[in-house]
């Protein structure tokens, strides 16, 4: 669950930045396709996301310690996406095999 959380700020992060003018505009990608015409819709979206992974976190860390650590992780992703985003060193083929890593982590522990 905790993956699974941290799957949706990472893709809530990815919506909110490429819907917001600081956003590197390119045609790479279908979702930025897709993002770029619909910015309303997209932040909405990326807003939903956030709140559905705030409140994972509360279920599975109980209510305080759940919103912190979902604090902390949206600092740190927010940080590291705005910082490596305009460098398009990280392909989302890598996102997804770290996630998927993550994942087969967290079900085998």
């Amino acid at each position: 669950m905790i993956s699974i959380s941290v799957l949706l700020i990472f893709f809530s992060s990815f919506l909110l930045y490429n819907a917001s003018k600081m956003g590197v505009y390119s045609k790479e990608l279908i979702t930025k396709k897709w993002i770029q015409p619909n910015i309303k819709v997209s932040k909405l979206l990326g807003i939903t996301c956030l709140l559905i992974s705030l409140i994972l976190f509360s279920i599975s860390f109980g209510r305080v310690s759940g919103i912190l650590f979902w604090l902390f992780l949206l600092i740190i992703i927010l940080g590291l996406f705005i910082i490596v985003a305009p460098l398009k060193q990280v392909t989302y083929k890598q996102v997804l095999i770290l996630f998927l890593v993550l994942l087969l982590v967290e079900f085998i522990y």
